[in-house]
């Protein structure tokens, strides 16, 4: 066989070697780019964290128990009732009332317990007046105990878990002579006697008073102290 006759044959193979070898390479070229080029995976994953966060957020938002909002207590004060059987915490500048009735349903229907006054210093400047405070209060029925024995109104009573608690909520608001009332009370079904913890919002109307003087009390952060405060009751006591 004439040696000459194959040199063709190698060459071909030499071409197409060489084109592969130039294929693999822009391929190689182009996943390298696109690598250069797109966000890293931590940087994905660190997208999808923050989505996550900020889904779980609104959810405990809604539910009033957003760790974010919650005060201090370290400094806070402890208040045992062995004749109610129960404790509680509450900002040490809070004034205490004791003995205490709840007196606004009418003559002959006062319901017994304690309150906690917001501190003076707190209503300075603002719309909110120092009669503000969280009451735990206590009611003996032959009822289920459910919010709406707490209240003059007959509004909607709602169910609510928070922090593992069950409790009976309802809701009534008030005015008069410029003055508002906001009331939210949350009875803990099962109890006996039937007890709840109701927050006690007097306002006033900020045109009652000269331009530029007072200021709208801060009711999200009011509210923030009065469920932490709520969240600490520990019946038996």
């Amino acid at each position: 066989m004439n040696p000459q006759q194959n040199t063709p044959s190698l060459r071909g193979r030499t071409v197409v070697t060489t084109v592969v070898i130039v294929v693999v390479l822009i391929a190689l070229c182009l996943v390298l780019w696109m690598f250069r080029n797109t966000a890293p995976l931590s940087g994905l994953l660190g997208s999808t964290a923050s989505t996550t966060q900020q889904t779980t957020g609104s959810t405990n938002t809604q539910t009033g128990s957003t760790n974010q909002t919650t005060p201090n207590q370290e400094n806070w004060s402890t208040y045992t009732s062995t004749k109610f059987g129960f404790s509680i915490r509450y900002p040490k500048e809070y004034r205490l009332e004791t003995p205490y009735a709840y007196s606004a349903l009418g003559p002959g229907l006062t319901i017994p317990g304690v309150k906690f006054d917001i501190s003076t210093t707190s209503t300075k400047g603002t719309n909110l007046a120092q009669d503000t405070g969280v009451s735990v209060e206590t009611l003996t029925t032959t009822r289920s105990c459910t919010a709406d024995l707490f209240v003059h109104t007959n509004d909607t009573v709602k169910t609510m878990v928070d922090h593992g608690t069950t409790y009976s909520v309802a809701e009534s608001s008030d005015a008069g002579a410029g003055n508002l009332y906001h009331e939210t009370i949350f009875a803990l079904p099962g109890t006996s006697p039937c007890t709840a913890v109701r927050y006690f919002i007097h306002s006033t109307q900020l045109g009652n008073y000269p331009p530029n003087t007072v200021v709208a009390f801060d009711q999200t952060a009011l509210l923030a102290q009065f469920d932490a405060i709520r969240q600490t009751l520990v019946l038996g006591r």
